[in-house]
């Protein structure tokens, strides 16, 4: 985990990695989240937000918080802010990201989550044992 701003309300995942990697990319694949609309609404309901209400996404770097914004946007809801830079923003050029973003610009945040910020799975598939 690279953190989160601790004011935020929920994580709901647009995508998720997977454990395939490719060389090409140099990175492992991501497959989207096809239940995102449905479980970002079971926490914008929670919160009392309406389809007019304020929503502000962010993922590391923007990239994937800008599918949230227009998917949002797409299920009716009409005032959704993508945080560009995202959490840690833009990289360096020793490919680090620290150059801006909200982590860099010094803002609260913190690797630990509360239980009602986590993502929990809707996945019922088998759980595994590990020795």
């Amino acid at each position: 985990m690279i953190g989160h701003p601790t004011s935020i309300d929920a994580n709901v995942p647009i995508a998720f990695f997977t454990y395939e990697f490719d060389a090409k990319r140099g990175g492992y694949n991501i497959v989207p989240n096809k239940d995102f609309i449905s479980q970002a609404e079971r926490i914008i309901s929670r919160e009392g937000i309406g389809k007019d209400g304020t929503i502000f996404v962010m993922c590391r770097s923007g990239g994937r918080s800008a599918m949230a914004a227009k998917a949002l946007v797409k299920a009716g809801y009409t005032n959704v802010w993508n945080l560009v830079e995202g959490f840690e923003g833009d990289k360096d050029d020793q490919g680090v990201r620290s150059l801006n973003g909200w982590r860099n610009a010094g803002l609260p945040w913190s690797y630990k989550l509360k239980p009602e910020q986590a993502w929990i799975s809707t996945h019922t598939g088998t759980s595994l044992d590990i020795d």
